[in-house]
């Protein structure tokens, strides 16, 4: 099913659009970036092979040579990696996505490092689980942050991460269970709060969804993600005029923040709008968001 979640969302099938096209043109000059990270009996091995001489063959090759136990040759390689997402990534400018300011930020690395220990060991483990999640590999990224967790269990950002990878395997139930633990950790955790109602969503259980996204809002009323998320989950529960509700709020809330989500809110409201037969106001949704050069599908432009 098509998920439209704001807070950290799931990536919808407007935004997939991104990495179709990306991936469809490639430098070989760059695939030097991803030889530096093998060994080089092992970097001439995989090239011999004509299915690892792509650009997804010779990820799944670097990803498959980390080591949990040398996380400094790890960290070289996760650098290089990005190195070569940064810089492949330039040329793709114009490529259109549904939701710039959270599918950038799941790409390219940001500048500024969460600290996540001050135990050097434990910080390293996640700063490596934390890079191999932003490249998707949530398994592999599972793996660094449960050996961070068994060196200190009380760290509720440790918690929230080992939830966000289980969310994404997926396996809720678990990803529930250590989104509850960091919140029992850290009960100011507003993010955790949300990604169990996301869970609940996936799973299909709209009304303990909707209970949870009642409590969020009581608790976090100027949160338009809290807004935004019941939006979500009325209109997947087969209540559209609930979800225009909670979506409309959602709207002045992202503008005061000047938070570039409020094209997702957009969006989403034009796409209810349009199923209900709403066409007048279908279309004033899905202008702020192509003049704000997204692309719409084609359906949405007959009206």
């Amino acid at each position: 099913m098509e998920v439209y979640i704001c807070s950290q969302k799931a990536v919808s099938d407007s935004e997939s659009r991104i990495f179709e096209t990306m991936f469809k043109t490639y430098s070989s000059s760059i695939l030097g970036l991803g030889i530096l990270s093998l060994s080089a009996e092992n970097g001439l091995q995989a090239l011999q092979k004509p299915a690892n001489c792509t650009i997804g063959g010779l990820f799944s090759l670097m990803l498959h040579s980390l080591d949990i136990n040398n996380i400094e040759t790890t960290s070289m390689q996760i650098r290089i990696y990005f190195t070569f997402i940064f810089l492949f990534g330039c040329s793709f400018a114009s490529a259109q996505i549904l939701d710039t300011a959270n599918i950038a930020a799941s790409i390219i690395p940001t500048s500024a490092k969460l600290k996540y220990s001050d135990n050097r060991k434990v910080d390293s483990l996640c700063t490596m689980g934390s890079q191999l999640s932003r490249m998707l590999q949530y398994t592999k990224g599972l793996a660094f942050f449960e050996a961070a967790d068994s060196l200190e269990n009380n760290n509720a950002l440790i918690k929230s991460e080992i939830a966000w990878a289980y969310m994404h395997i997926p396996d809720y139930d678990k990803a529930i269970e250590n989104f509850n633990l960091a919140i029992t950790i850290n009960p100011a955790d507003s993010s955790s709060k949300r990604n169990i109602i996301i869970c609940h969503l996936y799973q299909k259980k709209y009304d303990v969804a909707i209970t949870k996204g009642k409590q969020y809002l009581s608790e976090y009323p100027n949160d338009p993600e809290g807004y935004y998320n019941l939006m979500t989950v009325y209109y997947y529960s087969q209540e559209p005029k609930s979800a225009i509700r909670f979506g409309k709020k959602s709207i002045p809330l992202y503008l005061a923040q000047k938070s570039r989500s409020v094209y997702d809110a957009y969006y989403v409201l034009g796409k209810i709008y349009y199923d209900q037969g709403d066409y007048l106001n279908s279309g004033k949704m899905f202008k702020l968001v192509t003049e704000r050069g997204i692309a719409i599908e084609e359906k949405y432009r007959l009206h």
